[in-house]
């Protein structure tokens, strides 16, 4: 009976998986003729150089938002300059310009070096120079300066690098000077 009612057998094979034909329609092709032949070039009185338009825009950015272009966005370190002394010393020759980029102490991040690289022989020449025992290449010191600079030099909160390190009852904090934020870090002497 309940094949009885169904008498059209396009109705039985969709119910037993069957697929229908599909119909195609034929598309018929449109032209699209464009309304513009040529680009046409407007004359001007003045042609605008890239450089005059760059200083433009950052004058009037500058004007409108004194923060645009804040310094302390962005942190410009030279690449380390390794140099070889013998077989087993490495010299940092341009270790002082990097501290004084990050506006650190000289000793405090040569602690960080010793600690984070495991080395025995650490000191600071005369002509400002991180001299180490050991063979370090240039990508590894800047690979551990990096660590130094997220951990010691960056605020946590706003992303800036104006910051200063400072000591209160035993703890070492990293005091933002743009939000006032701070956020206790390590002791490099405990690591």
């Amino acid at each position: 009976m309940f094949f009885e009612e169904r008498q059209n057998p396009s109705d039985l094979n969709t119910e037993f998986g069957l697929k229908k034909k599909r119909v195609t329609k034929k598309l018929t092709t449109l032209e699209i003729t464009p309304k513009f032949t040529t680009l046409e070039v407007i004359p001007t009185e003045q042609d605008y150089t890239y450089d005059f338009l760059k200083s433009r825009l950052y004058e009037k950015l500058m004007s409108e938002n004194k923060d645009f272009l804040d310094l302390s966005l962005s942190l410009h370190i030279q690449p380390p300059r390794v140099e070889r002394s013998g077989t087993k010393t490495t010299i940092w020759s341009n270790f002082y310009s990097a501290t004084k980029a990050t506006k650190r102490d000289p000793q405090h991040m040569a602690d960080f070096f010793k600690k984070e690289c495991n080395i025995k022989k650490l000191s600071i020449d005369g002509q400002k120079r991180l001299v180490m025992s050991g063979r370090f290449y240039d990508k590894n010191i800047e690979r551990v300066l990096k660590t130094y600079v997220k951990n010691y030099v960056q605020c946590v909160s706003c992303k800036k690098f104006d910051t200063d390190i400072i000591k209160e009852r035993g703890l070492c904090f990293l005091k933002c000077r743009i939000c006032s934020g701070k956020n206790c870090i390590k002791d490099i002497k405990k690591l």
